[in-house]
């Protein structure tokens, strides 16, 4: 059952890093193109907390035509494990992040 969810947090973590990398080159999401350390952690750190939580929602339509919108929020033991598994999904997703970044030095402007 453990090697499980490793495969599900490695897995996880490689869809945000990719994600947030594909982000990063995009034009029309200026917010991660900036070399801002915090924001891209915080933004991974995010990420990392809906993954790992688990707030479950449903929209569903009701007999009078209307809709009804339900949100399941975990209790206080499953919140604890839930930021332990957040704490394991941000270490894999900064662990990648890590390996497959460029480490191409950059040269100073203007030389």
């Amino acid at each position: 059952m453990d090697a499980s969810i490793g495969v599900t947090h490695f897995t996880s973590a490689a869809i945000v890093v990719y994600a947030i990398n594909k982000l990063k080159a995009a034009k029309w999401f200026p917010l991660l193109q900036k070399d801002w350390t915090w924001i891209n952690r915080g933004f991974s750190m995010f990420v990392a907390f809906a993954v790992s939580i688990g707030i479950h929602y449903t929209w569903a339509s009701d007999t009078t035509g209307g809709h009804t919108l339900t949100l399941q929020i975990p209790t206080l033991a499953a919140l604890g494990l839930g930021l332990w598994h957040w704490l394991n999904q941000y270490a894999m997703q900064e662990t990648l992040h890590q390996i497959i970044k460029d480490k191409t030095p950059v040269a100073p402007q203007g030389s």
